[in-house]
């Protein structure tokens, strides 16, 4: 059985080890520093070819990472020359059954959570909105906008600034390429009265999308601070 807490903990613990960012380890087993991150994180589950190369890079064996055993060792000596290849098919192919029928409900789940987004859009009352909201992210928590649009009923409905920032900040650390809560973190600081903080946001977002800042320069969130 996958334990996919247990792989995340291991994997962060080798990468540390090894001094290794995310970047260079994706680099290293062929993948993006973003999908490291999800798999540190435990937001996603690896592609069985990731999981190949992880455990050769660093050594160990597929049982140790997925959290079947806890002796890291490879061990290939009850295997022949011919059994090997066959073992390794058969262990991975296990791996990826059980990849699949997981993903499957995942992608039930995730096609459930956008559904029902579209009617927490239209929904009116605020804590009604912040119980639906948090059903959402209970059975997807990496459904689309769904933190950004509860930290958005925290801020403009209940002027729960901490409550806001708390799930804007959620949704970077499950996606470091969204830009745009970076620009909503601004624009709370900003109305919090930090403006140096704000700045730090935005130039976090210009990193990751330089064009942005025509946007910035239309937004009304930023009036204050736009020379006249």
């Amino acid at each position: 059985m996958f334990n996919k807490k247990i792989f995340s903990a291991r994997l962060d613990e080798l990468r540390s080890s090894s001094n290794l960012s995310y970047a260079e380890l994706g680099t290293a087993v062929g993948i993006s520093k973003v999908s490291i991150h999800h798999l540190v994180k435990a937001i996603n589950y690896p592609h069985c070819n990731t999981l190949l190369a992880l455990a050769d890079y660093f050594q160990v064996s597929i049982d140790y990472l997925v959290g079947r055993t806890d002796n890291p060792e490879v061990n290939l000596g009850r295997y022949s020359a011919t059994e090997l290849p066959k073992a390794v098919d058969k262990e991975v192919q296990q791996a990826m059954k059980q990849f699949k029928k997981e993903f499957v409900i995942q992608q039930r789940k995730s096609e459930e959570a956008m559904q029902k987004m579209a009617v927490a859009y239209a929904m009116e009352d605020s804590d009604a909105k912040i119980q639906f909201l948090n059903q959402i992210i209970e059975l997807d928590p990496d459904v689309y906008n769904a933190y950004v649009t509860l930290g958005y009923v925290y801020w403009y409905h209940k002027n729960n600034f901490d409550a806001a920032r708390m799930c804007f900040n959620e949704e970077f650390r499950r996606h470091p390429d969204n830009y745009q809560v970076l620009c909503d973190l601004a624009a709370l600081a900003l109305n919090e009265g930090s403006p140096d903080l704000a700045l730090k946001y935005i130039e976090q977002a210009i990193t990751i999308r330089p064009d942005i800042w025509d946007t910035l320069q239309t937004d009304p969130r930023f009036d204050s601070v736009r020379p006249s």
